[in-house]
């Protein structure tokens, strides 16, 4: 038996107790994805980048679904060379480079600091 199988097995276990939960996790995740395409896209307009949001988003989704592929922690350069590469057969010009990379910055590497600093505030349980 598989150890990936368990876990599947325990997290429907533990949503089967819980019938509640599985939409309330469900509108979370959503949440999560929705706000951080929208900050893409308002990263890429603040810099003056100008794509049709649907054209945008289906990068996002490109690019998003490549860099899940465990090449690279976090899937550094992965997703920045997809996004890249799906805007520019897209038809949006290279002038997309700085807002990914600006994306990236607030998205990705910022929060690692603040976490760092954060840690030491976190309460162990027993």
């Amino acid at each position: 038996m598989s150890r990936l199988g368990e876990e599947v097995r325990a997290a429907r276990r533990g949503l089967a107790a819980r019938p509640t939960e599985a939409p309330k996790l469900a509108a979370l995740a959503l949440g999560y994805w929705a706000f951080d395409a929208l900050c893409l896209i308002l990263m890429l307009y603040a810099l003056g980048v100008v794509a049709d949001p649907f054209v945008l988003l289906v990068a996002y989704c490109v690019a998003t679904t490549i860099a899940t592929i465990p090449l690279t922690p976090g899937g550094i350069g992965i997703f920045e060379v997809t996004m890249l590469a799906t805007l520019a057969l897209l038809g949006v010009g290279s002038e997309a480079a700085i807002p990914i990379l600006g994306y990236r910055l607030f998205n990705f590497w910022l929060p690692i600091p603040l976490a760092a600093a954060f840690y030491p505030t976190l309460r162990h349980a027993g």
